[in-house]
């Protein structure tokens, strides 16, 4: 499961909005292999954010898997 990103200061700051998709390859015993962007959010900031929670999530899984997750930015003032 991708943890919760911290806001990007900057990003806030500027109002940058937007939704990450990212792929996660686990390796059995819950090992990260990779994190690739799938869908980028068109802030860097963002998807770095994303992509860095989705390094260090928790996944549990017996096999190779592949998890898919979404990360969304919004603003709540």
């Amino acid at each position: 499961m991708i943890p919760t990103p911290p806001y990007p200061q900057l990003s806030e700051e500027n109002g940058e909005e937007g939704t990450v998709v990212v792929n996660v390859l686990v390796a059995p015993g819950g090992n990260i292999v990779s994190v690739t962007k799938v869908k980028g959010s068109g802030y860097p900031r963002l998807d770095r954010a994303a992509m860095n929670a989705a390094r260090v999530g928790s996944y549990k899984t017996k096999g190779w898997m592949n998890f898919r997750g979404t990360v969304v930015f919004k603003i709540t003032n």
